[in-house]
């Protein structure tokens, strides 16, 4: 598969889909904004950053509103209701226009430096998954990823060690191959692996949340994993028939 050369002239896109983040939003688009001004002084020329509201119920909407004035580089996608953190990301993905594309999330878990490593690596790969080299969660939650981890790669071949990082760049032609369905976002290194394209996984920085709340439980992780790694494993299985 052709591997065209991210060159000064690509576009970049950064795409963040959030949910009740009031609190986190503004401190990640100062982050985001110094990440911006790297890029362009290393030569970039096209850079946009859409985040998704995925019918915030806090003044999420109200907050954005104000940082799109802001930064002239930012817009912002208001989804009338709650429909998950994948059907968002969707979203944003259509909506973009980049030849490169960064996904992270916005609860100031991931770290924005990081995204200048992520695209220099696509000079040797097609998608680049982070791993959160130390994580910061509880070591429950952490113990029970490594486990959910290690089912996936044992069943479906899964080509990263950490599916719920949420930090990944792509080249945009791994979108086509990348199929809408709720937890999607999880397995996007999956598609587009099964799909021929090469991946690479580094490792990446990982922060404790400090504000907001979580949108997830082990609970309903948990069983949404096992959900998906069926319902992938049917999947995996007829694409490779084609």
């Amino acid at each position: 598969m052709d591997k065209p050369t991210i060159t000064k002239q690509s576009k970049i896109s950064i795409i963040i889909p959030c949910y009740n983040e009031s609190e986190n939003i503004p401190i990640l688009m100062q982050k985001i904004d110094k990440v911006v001004q790297e890029l362009i002084g290393n030569g970039a020329e096209n850079i946009e950053c859409i985040i998704v509201n995925d019918g915030s119920t806090d003044n999420t909407t109200e907050i954005l509103e104000k940082l799109s004035s802001q930064y002239n580089y930012l817009t912002c996608i208001h989804l009338e209701k709650n429909r998950g953190q994948s059907y968002a990301l969707w979203k944003g993905l259509k909506q973009s226009k980049g030849d490169v594309i960064v996904i992270l999330d916005g609860d100031l878990q991931n770290n924005p430096e990081d995204i200048p490593k992520l695209i220099n690596e696509l000079e040797h790969a097609d998608f680049v998954q982070g791993f959160r080299e130390n994580r910061q969660d509880t070591w429950l939650r952490s113990w029970v990823s490594r486990q959910a981890n290690k089912l996936l790669r044992y069943i479906l071949d899964m080509p990263v060690r950490d599916t719920g990082c949420a930090l990944k760049a792509m080249k945009r032609d791994c979108l086509d191959f990348i199929i809408p369905f709720n937890g999607s976002h999880r397995f996007y290194a999956f598609l587009v692996h099964t799909a021929g394209f090469t991946v690479k996984e580094i490792p990446v920085q990982h922060h404790p949340r400090t504000l907001g709340k979580s949108k997830y439980t082990i609970r309903n992780r948990l069983f949404r994993t096992l959900f998906d790694i069926l319902g992938l494993y049917w999947w995996k299985q007829r694409a490779l028939k084609k």
